[in-house]
């Protein structure tokens, strides 16, 4: 939810403030501005799926000469991958709620599909490059990003940026 609707669904998480310009003191507020939640969320996401790519070489068995630039360009990748897939992951999800779907079910039919499809994709685009054959090794790779993916999502929804997880 973001902070305006907040106020008006009267939700929990945003206080007016007991003290500012009208009580004779300085405005203060616990509202986190969105925009910095949102480069906080897509510096993590960048950060654990630069992992997920480092954890990607003993598990495919990859033969990488420079571990780091490896890692670079897939997590990258997969960065904006994921930021061209959020429109569809959020047509997807807006769809399964407008039809009345129970939200776990919504969310496991966009987010959780849209991400396997998109880790998928990075790993044959690895196998390919590297000319290694798709083995179930790689199914377990896709699952740990999938599952990296889901972990972020509830980070998001804690930081209140129930809205912005859509997006990577």
């Amino acid at each position: 939810m973001f902070p305006a609707d907040m106020i008006h669904s009267g939700c929990a998480g945003l206080t007016l403030p007991s003290s500012g310009p009208a009580y004779g003191g300085p405005l203060k507020s616990n509202v986190r501005p969105l925009h910095m939640i949102l480069v906080g969320l897509v510096l993590l996401k960048f950060c654990v799926y630069f992992a997920v790519c480092i954890a990607a070489i003993p598990m495919l068995e990859l033969g990488v000469a420079d571990r780091t630039s490896f890692a670079l360009r897939w997590s990258g990748f997969r960065l904006l991958l994921g930021l061209a897939l959020g429109i569809l992951i959020a047509w997807l999800f807006g769809t399964a709620t407008d039809a009345n779907v129970p939200d776990v079910l919504a969310y496991s039919l966009s987010f959780v599909f849209v991400r396997y499809v998109a880790w998928l994709v990075v790993y044959v685009l690895i196998a390919k490059a590297h000319y290694i054959p798709i083995k179930v090794r790689g199914q377990w790779w896709v699952c740990l990003g999938v599952a990296t993916n889901v972990a972020l999502d509830g980070l998001a929804v804690v930081a209140g940026a129930d809205r912005i997880r859509l997006w990577c």
